[in-house]
């Protein structure tokens, strides 16, 4: 079978190699009368994708009932469909089950919702009630088996409809999985699920977790069990928890098996999509921001379960700031330390959304604030966005497109990428370059997780946050090292947050990686205590070879890895300026990014020897080199390409 797979971080589909560009169309929301015009206009900007949602909701307004369509026009995902082909374009298909989409129930169909029996529920045993108005609504539990059997009926009912549409025979290639799989944000510590038959999940999970043992469970959680029927999970947060006590372990259970049910959830939906015929297809799945990344969406997992393409949406609130491109710097580490094979933003923000008659307390945004956006966003190292939405419609301003098919200012920045592109025939291969590794303690965002207000349990965690953003700013735009992962290679040092504890495997990572002579940097004290809370003192004992730090700040931090002799690629002495250097063999490119509100003067620093020439491929300004120095005038959210010549 002709299966689109990928090709240098490129989609090969049949005899093409396409980037992963899209554009979001919700064909539904605006009039068909429109919609040749409109993907005429979005096939002239050269995006090879059009991603569209169907509504679980609008096509299927009774349990039992086929897919329904022909009552409105509207739903006529045929005939778009048939758009699509004509005009050589290629459709992520986004059926759900939940779709968010600023749609009532978020694409829920009402009689889904209103079976109270399969109803997930908080700690307190009360229906969840997900997101924000206008779309508060219950959320069904990912494991009851109605709801699972609904979903598998819908998924079925969907690929019957577009069969002719699948590739290879037509323009659909990439179908996605949920929506930001979430119980619709409402995944805290303490939301959800607690369901009986996820409590039933969590029992089951917990016994084959220790060795199928009932006594196992009790002596980890410090507990008297005599029935299985008594694993339950924490249902409200403490403040006195010790590493290594019954209650921290249960915690961090109860964390893990919620990594573990979203997975599953997800791999229940791939299922059904394969035995739907979608088998020669690339899935995709989205995550939305959280306070604490990775938990309990898990890529990791998500992505050993279910082999899709995993990413961060991402949006700002105007004005952008230095912090918001930080965001994306750091979700396009996290994905390439999870091993993602595309790194990309499934949704990045084009226009902004606004219900009618709203009232907002920021500015609207503005073309060169999106232009800026998405360069940041190839400079960190994505290699694909979905710009959302591409096509304005109900509850959406400021996108690129109009319906009809006339653009808008905001086009900008959306050509910048594609002619950019266009030019980069090796840009899947480019990488940035990344001297200094962060190792991610998962143990430490787990707790941050956990912590409940807990300031000082969460601690280690924001100062792992705070290593990256300040490597980042000096130009070193650390890799991550997840450390249940083999150790990193080809770097000049690691940077560590540190607690009373560390895993035992963690600690010896680092301290094996100081032998060889790499310089370990710790933010903090060294750890007296493993990850069972039983004493541990390698890494202290490692201190002792001379490459091991104990520092206290980022600052420090700095000033440590300078002593080391490592240089960063690129750096810039002024806050709002981002460099970030890639690298694809003899090839360099140099990214630069004002990401202030005044037009300014950067100086740039070059490690690694002399540059002889800086190469304009995007933007207006020429910078004026000096050796290892270069002066690049920049006007406020602007960014700059050069091809860098040694």
């Amino acid at each position: 079978m002709d299966a689109v797979h990928l090709e240098r971080r490129l989609l090969r589909v049949g005899e093409r190699l396409v980037p992963l560009i899209a554009g979001e169309v919700q064909f539904w929301r605006f009039d068909p009368a429109d919609w040749d015009a409109t993907l005429r206009s979005v096939a002239a900007e050269r995006i090879p994708i059009v991603s569209t949602y169907l509504s679980w909701r609008r096509h299927a307004r009774e349990a039992d009932a086929p897919f329904a369509w022909r009552h409105d026009e509207r739903l006529d995902a045929h005939r778009f469909l048939q758009l699509c082909a004509k005009h050589d374009l290629l459709v992520q298909l986004k059926p759900g089950p939940w779709i968010c989409a600023e749609e009532p129930n978020g694409g829920y169909p009402d009689w889904l919702v209103a079976d109270s029996e399969l109803l997930a529920l908080d700690a307190n045993n009360n229906p969840l009630i997900g997101y924000n108005p206008p779309f508060r609504h219950p959320v069904p539990s990912y494991l009851h088996p109605r709801y699972l059997e609904h979903a598998r009926r819908w998924i079925h009912q969907v690929n019957a409809h577009v069969r002719e549409f699948l590739h290879p025979r037509g323009p659909i290639v990439l179908v996605q999985l949920d929506n930001e799989p979430s119980y619709c944000f409402r995944d805290g510590m303490y939301e959800a699920d607690y369901h009986p038959v996820s409590l039933a999940a969590f029992t089951k999970w917990t016994l084959e977790h220790y060795g199928g043992s009932l006594n196992n469970v009790a002596r980890a959680w410090n507990v008297d069990l005599s029935k299985e029927e008594q694993i339950e999970p924490p249902r409200s947060p403490r403040f006195d928890v010790e590493v290594g006590s019954g209650r921290w372990r249960q915690e961090h259970d109860w964390i893990h098996f919620r990594e573990w049910l979203l997975a599953e959830h997800l791999r229940r939906l791939a299922e059904y999509q394969r035995e739907a015929s979608a088998k020669s297809l690339l899935f995709t799945v989205n995550y939305n921001t959280h306070v604490v990344d990775g938990v309990p969406q898990s890529p990791l997992m998500i992505q050993s379960k279910t082999g899709a393409l995993g990413g961060m949406d991402h949006y700002y609130e105007p004005p952008l700031t230095g912090d918001d491109l930080l965001l994306i710097a750091r979700s396009a580490a996290l994905a390439r330390a999870s091993g993602e094979p595309l790194p990309w933003s499934p949704e990045i923000q084009a226009g902004i959304w606004r219900s009618p008659g709203e009232e907002v307390a920021y500015a609207d945004p503005t073309p060169t604030e999106q232009e800026l956006y998405y360069l940041a966003a190839l400079a960190f190292g994505l290699k694909g966005l979905n710009f959302y939405m591409l096509v304005n419609r109900e509850n959406w301003e400021f996108a690129p497109i109009t319906p009809g098919g006339a653009v808008s200012s905001y086009v900008i920045g959306v050509r910048k990428v594609v002619r950019l592109l266009g030019q980069l025939t090796d840009f899947g291969e480019l990488e940035p370059v990344t001297p200094i590794a962060l190792a991610w303690q998962a143990s430490y965002a787990r707790d941050a997780y956990a912590a409940g207000g807990d300031a000082g349990r969460s601690l280690p965690y924001d100062v792992m946050l705070g290593a990256f953003n300040a490597l980042t700013r000096a130009g070193y735009l650390p890799r991550i090292w997840h450390t249940e992962q083999p150790l990193p290679s080809d770097v000049a040092a690691i940077v560590t947050s540190t607690a009373t504890y560390m895993p035992r495997e963690a600690q010896e990572g680092l301290a094996a990686m100081s032998k060889t002579g790499i310089p370990v940097i710790l933010l903090s004290e060294p750890p007296h205590l493993d990850g069972e809370g039983q004493a541990c003192t390698v890494l202290a004992e490692a201190m002792h070879s001379g490459f091991v730090e104990s520092q206290l700040t980022t600052a420090n931090m700095l000033d440590a890895i300078s002593r080391s002799g490592i240089e960063p690629p690129v750096s810039a002495a002024d806050a709002e300026c981002f460099a970030v250097m890639q690298r694809a063999g003899a090839r360099e490119l140099l990214f630069v990014l004002n990401s202030g509100t005044q037009h300014s003067t950067f100086e740039l620093r070059f490690g690694g020897g002399d540059v002889t020439a800086l190469s304009p491929l995007a933007g207006d300004s020429e910078a004026r080199l000096f050796n290892r120095t270069a002066v690049l005038d920049l006007a406020p959210y602007a960014g700059q390409v050069f091809e860098v010549i040694r």
